[in-house]
């Protein structure tokens, strides 16, 4: 069997494919490619919002697109935990206070190790519309061992769209999760995450430049107390999620990996 050539050519190929197309589409492995090469990209085009010294977000307008970088240092935190309760609906459902409601829409069992759909509603934040969204999602631990969750939207039956709740659309994102060790080798996460969604209506400058930082610090903040808690209450928990991340290894791979394995757009389509 041979491995797929990346699907999309770069990220503005991403950004621009066609909705109905990419709703259908399962996470290619070039995806991840690119959102690892989102966190490794300079300053140039990006403007800061929050510049301290355990996380910096910075914001990048497009048209009616909106992009965000965080890069955060988590001290205390292992990479292999934060994964597990971002990863984990049961366990994100504890912590993630920015949530109302949160499902998952087909049983990652039913699919291959790390692939599943998830509908998200939000809570109400101050001078947006409530909002929801329906995203594909699949991790991997990549070839240096960090850990990265790439997500994009994606349509299900069961979830379809309500009356005056904005349905989100996310073009591409990521959590990327490194493990870095302080100088009394202490474990210090070093996360990474990238929003990119399509705006329907304006986003006020209010809440980029105010509101949404609050909540990306409380949204780290929250994830590091939740991480906290799961290593003190699951002593050993690596060793008891071993075979599952075995699964989620760079050198493994699903069916849609492989030339005429499963039904999605040729590659002439993408070009």
């Amino acid at each position: 069997m041979t491995l797929r050539k990346p699907f999309f050519k770069d990220w503005e190929h991403v950004m621009s494919y066609d909705l109905a197309a990419k709703h259908k589409m399962p996470i290619t492995l070039g995806e991840f490619a690119l959102c690892k090469e989102k966190s490794q990209e300079g300053m140039e085009g990006w403007d800061k919002v929050v510049d301290s010294k355990d996380i910096i977000l910075s914001k990048m307008m497009n048209g009616a697109r909106l992009s965000l970088r965080a890069f955060a240092t988590v001290p205390g935190v292992e990479a292999l935990a934060a994964f597990l309760v971002y990863y984990k609906m049961e366990e994100r459902r504890k912590w993630d206070n920015e949530c109302a409601e949160m499902k998952v829409l087909q049983d990652p069992q039913d699919l291959v190790a790390g692939a599943y759909i998830v509908y998200r509603k939000e809570k109400k934040v101050p001078f947006m519309p409530q909002r929801d969204g329906v995203v594909r999602s699949r991790a991997r631990i990549l070839e240096d061992g960090s850990i990265m969750i790439a997500f994009r939207s994606a349509v299900h039956d069961d979830a379809p769209k309500i009356n005056n709740i904005t349905r989100t659309e996310t073009s591409l994102s990521c959590y990327l999760f490194r493990q870095t060790l302080d100088a009394n080798s202490n474990p210090v996460l070093n996360l990474f995450l990238l929003t990119t969604i399509e705006a329907d209506v304006p986003i006020p400058k209010m809440f980029i430049n105010f509101i949404l930082p609050k909540i990306y610090r409380k949204h780290v903040d929250d994830m590091r107390k939740a991480a906290l808690a799961y290593q003190k209450e699951h002593p050993g928990y690596e060793e008891s999620v071993r075979e599952e991340l075995d699964e989620l290894a760079d050198s493994t791979f699903r069916p849609c990996d492989f030339e005429a394995a499963c039904d999605v757009p040729p590659r002439e389509v993408a070009v």
